[in-house]
């Protein structure tokens, strides 16, 4: 939200929401996206229903003891993708009538950067990082992913 006044001009670019879909149903079961502007995405970034913030508290913490306690990536991911699959999606390089994949995609000349940092105090990492990109004229939104341990930017 950090740069929100300065691309309200871009509010004409349209995102996809998944709404109820999430990121693992099936295709041929999806309901249609949700089209949304920019002001939107923000708020669907910044501002998630008090379930999917309480599924994205939990994933956080799964992941920090699970770097803690000395244990691997692929333990850690096993153990929170059940709950990353709970959540919706977003897609930020455009919009997709239905679920989301390349063939569909309406390109809405964003570029998404996503970026992890899989690693003991790699959450310390994604914060400096955050700090950098928000600073850029050219990112339009940011914030940490979905672990704490990422990244995600719209780069215009």
């Amino acid at each position: 939200m950090q740069n929100q006044q300065q691309y309200s001009s871009t509010n004409h670019l349209k995102f996809s929401f998944g709404g109820e879909n999430k990121a693992n149903t099936k295709a041929e079961k999806a309901t249609p996206n949700i089209d949304i502007n920019f002001l939107q995405l923000v708020a669907t970034m910044f501002k998630p229903s008090k379930e999917h913030r309480n599924t994205i508290e939990k994933v956080r913490q799964i992941v920090k003891k699970g770097y803690e306690n000395g244990n691997d990536n692929a333990t850690i991911k096993e153990k929170i993708k059940p709950l990353k699959l709970t959540l919706p999606f977003v897609l930020l390089s455009g919009t997709c009538k239905v679920h989301h994949n390349n063939k569909s995609l309406n390109f809405n000349g964003g570029f998404q950067l996503d970026i992890d940092f899989k690693e003991l105090e790699g959450d310390i990492t994604a914060a400096q990082i955050k700090a950098k990109l928000i600073n850029l004229p050219y990112v339009a939104i940011c914030g940490f992913s979905c672990s704490g341990y990422g990244v995600k930017a719209l780069i215009l």
